[in-house]
């Protein structure tokens, strides 16, 4: 579509409506790319593709209708291909989209259509989302099942289930084996394979099985991590080339996706052999002593004894526990534990539990013992226990899960973790948002796995991962995106190693680098170094101080009252705002850890300018500064240096209208910031009332502005200032003797005076008339119940105004419309006063 400007010219938001807009797209994005679903919360929610998923849909579809087949090439099935969308992108969703546009189309309506997956709990979710095609899904969990559903004829959607990854070792439960055999069942050629997780389960003996039983069948692999170097070949040769990529680096950039971090949490670069345990057995247990911790090492010689024994786990356990109180909870998010083995988890569960109620007591001893010394002068172990103070109540209630397969030989205890209706409950639980049991949040804080929900397991609340044992390949890559899904002040994903796996990526993901040493650009992303964001907090600094410097400013607690004057420039305002945040989201990613430290003076500095322009200048709506624009550590950090504030609520500044105001404003020494402090609280009396009053709130905008212009500097002829707050108390008044009423009236007369065409020297009169009699109209016509929510009575009201403007004769018939509009509007500002 021609906009008539050249490309560079057009902006983001063009693009957005041409393209989405344009009538046979926007048929087709509610046709075939919307979606009701209902959340585990409750409510339904309407759900429209992303862009990446209508294009990948679109190019399936073709490569569908244009591609040939086995019988036409002669050779290979041409009409399939890869579609490589990253994790958290929607792949299963895609897949939904992909079988609703299929359906409606003369062409394609008639295939049957086979998902493949590896994994139980990607079953559960694949068959959920296939549900909203409006299809019955079958699910084949054996061979006879395969056998029957996919040699029936016609159309259908079928689901295979391939064992592959599972907790256990024997390999048993649902799903079919490698070595099921089916011979040929099918051999029509409307027949599309849509593989999920391509990268994976292509390579089986099983998935090569199901290609020989349906010959003739087109085959889409979709996948959400790059394909490993040594099986690129292969898989390209399987399903075809590329139909659709969508990186992890535009996720990203889309806002579709937040960055992941790690830490690691070992000094040794993985537990490895018996050279590496007397680091791993001082890490832990740095307490005891030597000959205890030679006895212990003796107990536990092997690396699965050692990710076993339960006083390493206890030990790890109480670090875990900590890090995620300071770091992850304060803003209401949860985190996953990846265990060496089932043992493991259960043995997490039990210790995770021994260091809550642990902690939960010495927080209380804190309490008890705390004489109220300043924040910066407590050690770090009593900062960390004041800042958990406020977290108290809900940490006694924090709840841990495991989630694990279960085996035909488990012991009793398992069972409780491997019940698969136990786990849905759990599962949900931890989708909802942290917080004490209600209908929308649950303390259950913590899941701990081996190796379920490690693949397209959602949760938005998810922020931390553990890592305890190694994790490599697309399974790391797997297992670390189940935090990078979006939620309300998530800004990254946090993956905190107690293996080892972070000191060894090259290694983990060696085979994702090429021959040449080029590692995947979409891998080298996935995982980046928090020291990276602690090198940024420099920069960010400084040119938030350069932006007060290039200006004559030098920032610091005694110039702050100069920053703030300096802000009263609107652009300078948003650029300050734009790099503060920039520097506090990553002083929050790397807080609570020490290399933050050097920057609290600066965010306290900067936090505090910000607080008091925003109160000066009463940019939000009720003229106070909202304290959730910064997250919970940050704002606490900056409540405990700036306490007269009180971030933690919102305080409204003080109105013109209040009885105190005029004793607020003999409360400041400066002249300059008296006058600042008046002008900006009439605007904000202004803003708050002009829609009641447009033509008197308009006048008094303009006072303000020219008495801007005659003080030029002389701040402390603030008399004129004075004079605007004592007519806003005195309240509005009938300047011209017109008779109306100041508060009911006179609006509708300001409204309408501007626009009157008349000439007549009676105009005057019959203007007030009007007004007597639309308001008398207005009143009559609103006083019906629920008028205001009734669009049809709204609609009547304005017609029925616009005759009566038009019977007056005293307006351009073109001005009608428009003003029959605003004094529509006008009234619903005034309801309460028209009652």
């Amino acid at each position: 579509m021609s906009l008539g400007k050249s490309a560079d010219e057009v902006t983001q938001q063009e693009v957005l409506t041409a393209g989405m807009l344009a009538p046979e797209r926007l048929l087709d994005i509610v046709r075939h790319f919307t979606l009701f679903m209902e959340l585990d919360s409750g409510p339904t929610i309407k759900l429209v593709a992303r862009y990446q998923q209508y294009r990948g849909v679109r190019k399936a579809a073709q490569r569908l209708l244009t591609g040939t087949t086995k019988a036409a090439d002669g050779h290979v099935d041409r009409r399939g291909g890869i579609v490589w969308h990253t994790q958290g992108s929607g792949k299963s969703l895609t897949m939904v989209f992909l079988i609703r546009a299929m359906r409606s189309h003369p062409e394609l309506r008639r295939f049957k259509i086979v998902l493949v997956t590896d994994r139980t709990d990607l079953q559960d979710q694949l068959g959920d989302t296939a549900a909203l095609t409006g299809e019955t899904v079958k699910v084949a969990r054996n061979a006879n099942q395969v056998k029957e559903l996919l040699s029936q004829p016609g159309p259908g959607v079928v689901m295979a289930m391939i064992q592959k990854y599972r907790d256990t070792d024997n390999g048993g439960g649902d799903g079919l084996s490698g070595s099921e055999a089916f011979g040929t069942l099918n051999e029509d050629d409307s027949i599309l394979v849509m593989v999920d997780e391509a990268h994976r389960s292509h390579g089986s003996a099983l998935h090569a099985n199901l290609m020989n039983a349906l010959p003739n069948a087109a085959r889409i692999g979709f996948t959400g991590t790059p394909i490993i170097m040594g099986k690129r070949k292969k898989t390209l040769e399987i399903f075809g080339g590329y139909l659709d990529r969508y990186t992890l680096t535009e996720s990203e950039a889309d806002g579709s996706t937040v960055p992941i971090f790690y830490e690691g949490k070992t000094t040794d670069a993985a537990v490895a052999g018996a050279s590496k345990m007397d680091d791993v057995f001082a890490r832990w247990f740095s307490g005891l002593t030597d000959d205890q911790r030679e006895l212990l090492q003796k107990k536990y010689a092997t690396t699965s004894q050692v990710l076993e024994a339960p006083e390493m786990i206890a030990a790890k356990a109480r670090d875990i526990l900590r890090h995620y109180v300071s770091t992850v909870m304060p803003d209401g998010f949860k985190g996953m534990i990846v265990a060496t083995s089932r043992k493991a988890c259960l043995r997490y569960f039990d210790a995770l539990n021994v260091a809550r109620d642990e902690l939960v007591d010495e927080i209380e001893a804190f309490i008890a013992d705390d004489d109220g010394r300043p924040y910066d002068q407590l050690d770090i172990d009593e900062q960390f226990l004041r800042n958990a103070v406020g977290q108290l109540d809900l940490l006694r209630d924090l709840d841990f899960a495991p989630v694990i397969s279960a085996d035909h030989n488990d012991p009793p205890e398992y069972h409780l973790w491997s019940d698969k209706l136990r786990q849905k409950v759990r599962t949900n639980l931890f989708k909802r948002p942290l917080g004490p049991v209600t209908d929308k949040t649950d303390p259950l804080a913590i899941l701990i796995v081996k190796s379920m929900l490690l693949t397209g397991f959602d949760a938005p609340h998810a922020q931390v991962l553990y890592l305890d044992r190694l994790i490599q390949e697309a399974e790391l890559l797997q297992a670390i995106a189940r935090v990078n899904r979006t939620a309300p002040k998530k800004s990254y994903g946090l993956v905190v190693d107690y293996y080892g796996v972070a000191g060894q990526l090259t290694q983990a993901l060696a085979a994702y680098t090429s021959t040449d040493g080029e590692i995947d650009p979409d891998v080298d992303g996935a995982l980046r170094p928090l020291v990276a964001e602690i090198a940024k907090l420099d920069p960010q600094r400084e040119r938030i101080r350069q932006l007060f410097m290039q200006r004559g400013v030098d920032p610091s607690t005694d110039t702050i009252e100069d920053c703030i004057l300096l802000l009263e420039d609107e652009r300078l305002r948003a650029e300050f705002d734009v790099a503060l945040n920039q520097f506090m989201t990553t002083f929050d990613t790397v807080l609570p850890r020490p290399e933050a430290l050097p920057f609290v003076d600066a965010v306290n500095l900067y936090g505090e300018i910000q607080v008091l322009t925003r109160r000066r200048y009463r940019d939000d709506v009720d003229g106070d500064f909202d304290p959730h624009k910064y997250k919970e550590k940050v704002r606490r950090l900056i409540d405990q240096h700036i306490t007269v504030l009180d971030l933690s609520q919102r305080i409204a500044p003080i109105k013109v209208t209040d009885a105190e105001f005029a004793e607020h404003v003999r409360g400041i020494v400066s002249p300059r910031t008296k006058a600042s402090e008046m002008e900006h609280a009439i605007r904000h009396h202004i803003r708050e009332h002009l829609d009641e009053d447009p033509a008197y709130y308009d006048r008094l905008s303009q006072r303000v502005d020219e008495i801007l212009d005659k003080l030029e500097d002389r701040w402390e002829q603030i008399a004129l200032f004075e004079e605007i707050i004592s007519e806003i108390n005195a309240g509005r008044t009938d300047e011209e003797d017109t008779g109306l009423d100041p508060t009911t009236e006179l609006p509708f007369h300001g409204l309408m005076a501007e626009r009157v065409a008349s000439s007549d020297g009676a105009a005057a009169d019959a203007l007030t008339e009007l007004t007597r009699s639309l308001v008398a109209d207005v009143r009559g016509q609103i006083a019906v119940v629920g008028f205001w929510e009734n669009s049809t009575k709204q609609d009547e009201l304005r017609k029925a105004a616009k005759r009566k403007l038009d019977d007056s004769n005293l307006f351009a018939y073109d001005d009608l419309d428009e003003l029959a509009v605003d004094l529509v509007a006008l009234a619903k500002a005034n309801r309460q006063r028209l009652r």
